[in-house]
């Protein structure tokens, strides 16, 4: 049985390391896998930003060259038109080929009331407008040098959107003497990503201090005019002016990567983005091979695990079996030695009661006899005097220890009366002995008792007295006779001094106590402590 118990103890062992095990690798590969995707995800980002702050540098530089080119045209009206005045040809200076002229959609030269007074726009009515409103020509008017680059607005000379790029004409005095003004359509500024090929969410924009999109273009569609001014971009630029971010797209809320920089001598800010979806796809798919890689293990591993586990605890269950069938052997045997001890006690019982009724029959009537024959004695005078008296006195003494003695081997009113009047009898006998008032309650008990029960507590009880009464010291005994459902239960219970159940000097009364009541199929417990009295309880169950 321990070598068994043992055994037990190892399997379960056994199947937590096979489980620890399974957890330790199952643990390594999903940490290895998601270090790895945590890796592979950063290089995918680094990737993206490095190619938007390259796409942001190209941005930069062609919309430097475009602005460059309309200023250098700049120029060269302002210059043409101070060497001819009036007498100038626009168109001829135009077509002369010196400045690319490829992006520009109009020039024109404003006098100082706002009018025109040069321009190569066809299908324009010259009385229909006055410039002197714009934005730019105000702000020329108030200064004396400097480019203006102003933001998308309707053009009146061309009736579509343009962004106007101006210098102003100075007098030789140095008084305001006009503007000289170039419109750039704001496709211009993309026009060398025009056949780019852009995913939906990628964005390639322009965007002025104040939050105004010159050109942008998301996937295929370019805009313009829109106010920006609320995104991140700005408090970035702001710290440096180049970088990169991550934030929502300010007008369409998608997460997106963007690089941007800041031109050196423009107000202008080139930006690039890319959204994080598009730029995480690869690594989107990536991870779900991994994820199936991984779960394709975890449930090899679980039925590898499982399948160790199963094993084990079907030879545990086998061996349990086992370990089953031999307790029912030993329970059998237990039982046999039940049943043993009944048959020997009631051997026992059998043969005290033949030595009581032999005392009391045969003893008894003979000791009667010479009690009589000795009365007749007396009347016989010689001796009379000295012995008889003393003849008849020990043989009453002989005839009380005979009955006495036939009393403490056979319970003699078990056969013929019930358990509660052969436990009165009991009480009456140790109270004349001993003087130790008893109680006795039997309210509860109702129903008949086989006679090996009714014998068992009887002695039991008998046994329990003796003890009161022989080491107890107590002054008073209550004992209770009871009937549950189950089990009928008898208890005793004295005011003595008690004894320390630890102490192990339980006796051999109790010894004897706990034996009847353990042949029955019952139960014994002893409650004490020094100085606190003793409960006896004993139960025995119901046929």
């Amino acid at each position: 049985m321990q070598r068994m118990s043992r055994y037990f103890e190892k399997t379960g062992r056994l199947i937590a390391g096979v489980l620890l095990f399974c957890g330790l690798l199952l643990t390594l590969i999903w940490a290895g896998i998601v270090r790895q995707l945590a890796q592979e995800k950063r290089a995918h980002i680094e990737a993206a930003v490095a190619h938007n702050a390259n796409l942001a540098v190209s941005l930069e530089q062609y919309a430097v060259r475009t602005i460059r080119n309309a200023d250098a045209l700049l120029q060269l009206v302002r210059l043409e038109y101070a060497r001819s005045g009036d007498a100038i040809d626009l168109p001829r200076l135009l077509a002369a080929g010196v400045i690319d002229t490829q992006n520009v959609s109009g020039v024109a030269i404003i006098d100082t009331g706002g009018r025109l007074l040069r321009h190569n726009i066809l299908r324009y009515n010259e009385k229909a407008h006055t410039f002197s409103d714009r934005e730019y020509f105000t702000w020329h008017r108030l200064r004396e040098q400097g480019l203006y680059l102003s933001t998308p607005f309707l053009s009146r000379t061309l009736s579509k959107t343009a962004v106007a790029l101006s210098r102003r004409i100075s007098r030789p005095d140095g008084s305001f003497g006009g503007v000289v003004v170039v419109q750039l359509e704001p496709h211009a500024f993309l026009r060398f990503y025009s056949n780019a090929s852009l995913r939906d969410n990628d964005l390639i924009s322009l965007i002025a201090p104040n939050g105004i999109t010159y050109a942008r273009r998301k996937g295929r569609r370019e805009s313009w005019g829109e106010d920006i001014s609320k995104s991140p971009l700005f408090g970035h630029v702001a710290r440096r002016p180049i970088g990169h971010y991550f934030a929502r797209d300010a007008i369409h809320g998608i997460p997106t990567w963007f690089a941007y920089r800041r031109l050196a001598d423009y107000p202008v800010i080139a930006t690039v983005g890319a959204s994080e979806s598009d730029i995480l796809a690869e690594h989107h798919a990536t991870a779900r091979r991994e994820y199936r890689f991984g779960s394709i293990i975890t449930v090899l591993v679980l039925l590898f695990g499982s399948l160790v586990v199963i094993v084990l605890l079907q030879r545990r269950r086998s061996l349990e079996r086992i370990r089953a069938s031999e307790r029912r052997l030993v329970e059998e045997e237990e039982r046999y030695q039940q049943q043993l001890t009944k048959q020997i006690i009631g051997a026992q019982e059998q043969e005290r009661e033949a030595i009581g009724r032999e005392l009391h029959d045969n003893v008894n009537q003979v000791l009667t006899s010479v009690k009589l024959y000795l009365d007749m004695a007396v009347a016989e005078p010689p001796q009379a005097p000295t012995l008889l008296p003393r003849a008849i006195r020990h043989v009453q003494d002989c005839i009380s220890e005979i009955r006495n003695l036939s009393r403490a081997l056979s319970a003699p009113t078990l056969g013929t009366r019930s358990l509660v009047d052969s436990i009165n009898a009991l009480i009456d006998m140790v109270t004349s002995s001993s003087g130790l008032p008893v109680r006795f309650t039997h309210q509860h008990y109702r129903t008949l008792l086989p006679k090996e029960q009714k014998l068992a507590f009887y002695r039991i009880l008998q046994e329990a007295l003796n003890n009161v009464v022989r080491h107890s010291g107590a002054t008073e005994v209550q004992i209770d006779l009871a009937q549950s459902e189950q089990h009928t239960t008898l208890t005793v219970r004295d005011n003595g001094t008690g004894f320390d159940p630890r102490a192990g000097g339980s006796g051999v009364g109790l010894s004897n106590i706990r034996s009847r009541a353990r042949v029955l199929g019952g139960s014994t417990r002893v409650e004490t402590k020094p100085g606190a009295g003793t409960t006896l309880t004993v139960k025995l169950p119901l046929p």
